[in-house]
């Protein structure tokens, strides 16, 4: 039966809500997929509850269905750690829609628009990218217009991992907060725009190239520098004494916070030795 993929926001964290581009690509080692077992699942019984109560109108899902299904014990078998930024929600969106959606097929904007409506029941609001990367199993690019699919450099990704940190992130108003200074600290706003938002920018483009550049550190250093620097409180205490590895850079994973931390191998090996006494999980096996 199909599986729906974690996924993993490599570049863009938070500077997406800026202007900037975000890359989110899919990750396989994680995923949840339907089963079929005795009893039924509390949670996705509350979702069926919740989208057939809704004020909107979802013509295209079939709820009774899902709810039917939910309560004669189907329900979704699942590795993706919660609370960890890899999009644990959004493979269970995927999953619904893939499953229940009806009617003629849509375009790319209103499949992330309907996913992101599904989310909502889990926080809030959502932007649907989460979703919409586990459903069509593909790298994005999202910006403010939307997303849209693209490739990326695999030369690239062998080098990318995620490092666990043990615990799942914390709440925190640390996103609304940001934002707020972003627009109305001009100090702030240039230096995150120089050095958060233009190194992301020029990663992002050399990782949807099919060109391999050897020239990435300099760019990955500035971003992890930065986020060490001004947001060391999303970053767990005990990570900071790798902030000036020579054989790897982290960077956020997400929002931050806890869960995992995105690292980026320029010796492998010596990676490995180094971390050993953590998790860590590669985007693509050698």
């Amino acid at each position: 039966m199909q599986s729906f993929p974690a996924k993993v926001l490599l570049f863009g964290e938070h500077t997406v809500l800026y202007g900037g581009r975000a890359l989110a690509v899919p990750f396989e080692r994680f995923s949840a997929k339907w089963v079929r077992r005795e009893s039924a699942d509390q949670r996705l019984l509350d979702l069926g509850d919740y989208l057939r109560k809704s004020k909107e109108k979802r013509n295209w899902l079939s709820v009774d269905q899902f709810i039917e299904d939910i309560s004669n014990g189907w329900q979704l078998d699942s590795n993706v750690p919660l609370g960890y930024g890899v999009g644990s929600s959004g493979t269970v969106c995927a999953a619904v829609y893939a499953r229940y959606a009806r009617g003629e097929d849509a375009d790319l904007t209103t499949i992330r628009q309907r996913l992101a409506s599904i989310e909502s029941f889990f926080h809030g609001s959502s932007s649907g990218l989460d979703p919409i990367v586990s459903l069509r199993n593909s790298p994005m690019i999202a910006d403010a217009s939307g997303c849209q699919e693209t490739t990326v450099n695999d030369r690239m990704l062998a080098h990318i991992f995620l490092l666990d940190s043990g615990q799942a992130r914390r709440s925190s108003t640390i996103i609304p907060e940001l934002r707020q200074r972003f627009e109305t600290n001009t100090g702030w706003r240039e230096l995150v725009r120089a050095e958060w938002m233009q190194p992301t920018e020029q990663l992002i483009q050399n990782m949807i190239t099919n060109e391999y550049s050897d020239e990435l550190e300099a760019p990955l250093r500035r971003l992890s520098n930065f986020q060490f620097e001004h947001l060391g409180q999303l970053i767990p205490g005990q990570f900071h004494q790798f902030k000036n590895e020579s054989s790897f850079c982290l960077k956020l994973c997400g929002a931050g916070g806890g869960g995992f931390l995105i690292g980026y191998a320029f010796d492998r090996n010596i990676t490995l030795q180094t971390l050993k006494e953590y998790n860590t999980y590669w985007l693509l096996d050698n």
